[in-house]
């Protein structure tokens, strides 16, 4: 193994490499663990240490989230940014607003605080103002802090709403047709005859079972008279169309005959009144041939007027 101490250093180091080199040339360095968010717990005060954190106040979570963002800190020490970061490692949000945002005093700021889980305990508010007054710049003031306990809800409510009309097309009714209600009266007897088996079986089932099984019967009975009823309503239904249509048809059959009888009326053959007064002029000289022809001849031409 190669010397890291440089060529003009003292014997005395050299001894002293010698020796540590000899105590850990048989350990095992590949289980050493430096990283912030792996290492043993106890390894966290030396990890401190070396990346000049504080973490006094801190319980183990929060240091191993503060010392896994520590070079990033000490690279932008100063900032808004390092601010935040160092409160992030105790709280879950962190607003920072300087005092351009909200027209305030000249190098102020604000901080806002929200956490759904802690209560802002002694401890947590002096753990708040040291890591504002340790991470911030020497030059901004604080102006204010504001806490805000938040409640995270995990339920949801939903409702929905469904809609709809049932429309149904009956044929054209008039306002005179007459209309004739039609009763039905309909009757059920449900007959239950008990053996000395069934007894027997009665005796040995539980009484709960047996209203059980009797419910279920007299619900399927309920069912079966329901759907005869329903069965019913739609045969009225239908003869009360029937009956409707049957009506309509009479009456425009009755308004073709009107109309029929009112034609044959129109062409009836109306009596003439004749005039007599000419024929009763007409006078037969004798009672030959030739003077009733004439007659008659006269007759018509004056019926023909």
């Amino acid at each position: 193994m190669k010397s890291l101490l440089p060529s003009n250093e003292s014997q005395f180091l050299r001894f002293l490499e010698l020796l540590g080199r000899k105590s850990l040339q048989d350990c095992d360095l590949k289980s050493i663990d430096i990283l912030p968010q792996s290492t043993p717990s106890e390894i966290l005060p030396q990890l401190a240490l070396m990346f000049d954190i504080d973490i006094t106040n801190l319980n183990e979570e929060e240091a191993r989230k503060l010392l896994s963002n520590a070079i990033l800190m000490h690279k932008n020490a100063g900032t808004p940014k390092v601010l935040k970061t160092a409160l992030n490692a105790v709280f879950k949000e962190v607003e920072i607003k300087e005092w351009f945002a909200y027209a305030g005093t000249p190098f102020t700021f604000r901080v806002k605080v929200s956490e759904p889980t802690k209560s802002f305990d002694e401890r947590t508010l002096a753990l708040l103002d040291y890591l504002i007054e340790e991470y911030k710049n020497v030059r901004s003031v604080l102006e204010a802090v504001e806490l805000e306990v938040t409640s995270e809800n995990q339920s949801f409510n939903a409702s929905v709403s469904v809609g709809g009309e049932i429309l149904s097309v009956l044929p054209y009714q008039t306002t005179q047709a007459s209309n004739v209600n039609s009763s039905f009266i309909g009757a059920g007897i449900f007959v239950c005859e008990i053996t000395m088996p069934f007894l027997t079986l009665l005796v040995k089932l539980d009484i709960k079972a047996f209203l059980a099984m009797l419910c279920v019967g007299l619900s399927c009975a309920l069912c079966f008279f329901l759907w005869q009823n329903s069965s019913l309503k739609q045969d009225l239904l239908l003869k009360d169309l029937e009956l409707q249509q049957a009506n309509l048809n009479l009456k425009e059959l009755n308004l073709v005959i009107e109309k029929q009888n009112e034609a044959f009326k129109s062409l009836q053959v109306q009596k003439s009144k004749v005039n007599t007064t000419a024929i009763k002029e007409i006078v037969l000289k004798d009672s030959s041939c030739e003077a009733e022809l004439r007659g008659y001849k006269d007759l018509f031409k004056e019926l023909g007027k």
